[in-house]
């Protein structure tokens, strides 16, 4: 198993949900395991170039286990736009699980 999946595995059994107050939005987190190690400069571009996209509200990049989590308005965007612009960018994900709130 690599080492960015085991560490995965081990930092989902440790996430906690948590509930989020959005005013009457319809928000959705998303959980990708990241292909591909990555470093300070990768995380910066993934967060810059998610931000943009209109609809999301966080996007946060756990360096060491490789896991993106992304919450968003899916009144304004939605799944396919987010994978979509990771690909762009050449950062290949597998999606994990999401949750509606």
């Amino acid at each position: 198993m690599n080492k960015c999946i085991s560490q995965l595995i081990q930092y989902i059994e440790s996430v906690k949900t948590e509930i989020l107050f959005t005013g009457g939005m319809r928000v959705k987190s998303i959980q990708y395991a990241l292909d591909q190690p990555l470093d300070r400069h990768d995380e910066g571009t993934i967060k810059r170039r998610l931000d943009e996209i209109p609809g999301v509200k966080s996007v946060a990049l756990n360096l060491k286990s490789c896991l993106l989590c992304v919450d968003y308005d899916d009144t304004a965007t939605d799944e396919q736009e987010l994978e979509h612009r990771l690909a762009e960018m050449h950062y290949p994900v597998t999606f994990i699980d999401s949750i509606s709130f």
